[in-house]
């Protein structure tokens, strides 16, 4: 991967001349720089989001001890990165690497609020840059004025005091060596080749800064810049919101409620220039091969094993040869290792279903509710038998246990945000625990999610199209939300739902 210039990257250097270097060489490539020399007065008033790369010099004073300077250097991290940066690449910009790099770096393990890095990469500045003498040019003049009507002593002992105060006939600077930053971005390019996984997330969030920058570009061109500019994008703007609240927007509507509906607007343009970019990204194949290999990997006894899930059945590989294979755990033949690859297979289905709950769903700690999607628990052990028998097979009826009772909420964000939700629509389902997962029936009529992990708890939620029914909005706001379906998981709900309502009937005859 390389950095670009949608990237933000921070230098944490207490000698700007050493700093100078990196700066010159991202600056090269269009790349802008944040610039700290760790000092009190000139620390950022609050920590930032979404740095990606952090160039941090380890010496910025003259202590010595490892411990002292490691725990100023998390002091430092804490200052200008935030616990909610997420996943940044730190690189150890030092003369001082190989005394305390290992300690620091095993200092991460324990370390509590200082935000831990993606990978740690070391960029010994020795390779770049070269201390030299040269003439100072202050002593230089000082001892060029005594030469003229003054006496030897008397400018000794001028010269002396100046000496003593650090003003020397020499001062040491510091210079990038010959093709230093063209060494440097080379070095660069060289160690981000071991990023992997994180180099498609950062494509991704280069993407969408590409797309929204564009559209930004596009809906400013609506209008020649001219005098009339601001006035002909601010009716564009406001067309824009009433396009997406309607009728609710009315005369006496908020600066808010103007720009949030919008804004919302812009949400639905995004995506087709989001696919533009997409569409036009070269991919590396060589690059990212590492994409095919399986991700959930276990070492135990000097053996590797690892587990992948085809369309049909998991495939375990052990010191990357097949191994074993199985539609489900419990069709597992009996094997010497029987409990390590279980034990895969558990690693497998926990990162799964932890994955699944943060891309399909989000927690909801406001009890206003703004937009469908929220799950509320339901108590009535009636509604919960009649509802269980329209889901699971009925050889297993009577072998339920824990099953639960909700309800989701599906109506129209368009009601919600033009407020015009007279009741909410709701969908009745149930909460499925693991070993009941096999119990569910496979016809048209049910949905079920993916395997979610919810507070520790891996589940499913089964769904039956009959079960519709509407309330009050004020009962649902007195409930409580157990979680909320992210918009990906809902419209595919709604959609199924749609076709199975309008869904044709042929009458033989």
């Amino acid at each position: 991967m390389e950095i670009n210039n949608n990237h933000k990257v921070f230098v944490l250097d207490d000698n700007y001349e050493e700093a100078l270097p990196v700066i010159q060489a991202l600056a090269l490539k269009g790349i802008s720089t944040v610039y700290w020399n760790g000092k009190v007065e000139t620390k950022p008033e609050k920590a930032v989001d979404g740095i990606r790369f952090v160039f941090l010099d380890m010496r910025f004073s003259a202590v010595t001890d490892s411990r002292n300077i490691i725990t100023f250097l998390f002091t430092l991290l804490r200052s200008v990165i935030s616990m909610e940066n997420g996943p940044y690449i730190l690189l150890v910009w030092s003369k001082h690497d190989n005394e305390y790099l290992e300690d620091f770096k095993k200092g991460f393990k324990d370390v509590i609020g200082t935000p831990k890095p993606y990978l740690i990469i070391n960029m010994d500045k020795n390779s770049f840059i070269e201390t030299c003498n040269q003439k100072n040019e202050v002593y230089d003049e000082v001892a060029t004025a005594l030469d003229i009507g003054y006496k030897k002593e008397f400018k000794n002992e001028i010269l002396e005091v100046l000496k003593n105060n650090n003003i020397n006939e020499t001062i040491k600077s510091v210079k990038i060596k010959e093709n230093g930053l063209s060494l440097l971005l080379a070095k660069l390019d060289e160690e981000l080749k071991e990023v992997n996984s994180l180099s498609i997330l950062l494509m991704w969030e280069n993407l969408v800064n590409i797309a929204a920058n564009k559209m930004v570009n596009n809906i400013a061109a609506f209008s020649e810049l001219d005098d009339d500019w601001d006035n002909n994008i601010k009716t564009l703007i406001q067309n824009l919101a009433v396009a997406n609240a309607g009728k609710s927007l009315c005369e006496g509507a908020t600066a808010r409620e103007y720009i949030i509906n919008a804004l919302a607007s812009f949400n639905q343009m995004l995506p087709d220039e989001l696919l533009n970019q997409l569409i036009g990204k070269d991919i590396d194949e060589e690059t990212f091969n590492f994409i095919s290999n399986p991700s959930i990997i276990k070492t135990v006894d000097g053996n590797t094993y690892s587990i992948s899930k085809t369309a049909k059945k998991y495939i375990i590989k052990k010191n990357n040869s097949d191994y074993t294979s199985f539609k489900h755990i419990d069709e597992l033949k009996q094997l010497d290792d029987m409990s390590v690859c279980k034990a895969v297979y558990n690693k497998y289905l926990e990162f799964l279903g932890k994955s699944n709950f943060k891309l399909l769903c989000e927690r909801t700690f406001s009890t206003e509710i703004k937009k469908p999607g929220g799950i509320y628990e339901v108590k009535d052990n009636e509604l919960l038998k009649e509802v269980s028998n329209s889901i699971f097979k009925k050889q297993y009826i009577e072998v339920l246990t824990n099953i639960r009772l909700i309800k989701l909420d599906i109506s129209s964000s368009c009601d919600y945000a033009q407020d015009k939700l007279k009741r909410t629509r709701i969908l009745l389902g149930v909460i499925v625990e693991e070993s009941h997962y096999s119990f569910i029936d496979n016809t048209e009529d049910i949905f079920c999610t993916p395997e979610l992990e919810v507070h520790g708890e891996r589940l499913k939620i089964a769904f039956n199209f009959h079960y519709i029914a509407n309330e009050s909005k004020a009962n649902l706001c007195e409930e409580n939300t157990i979680f909320s379906f992210r918009e990906l998981l809902l419209g595919e709900i709604k959609h199924k739902l749609s076709s199975h309502m309008s869904r044709v009937g042929i009458i033989n005859l």
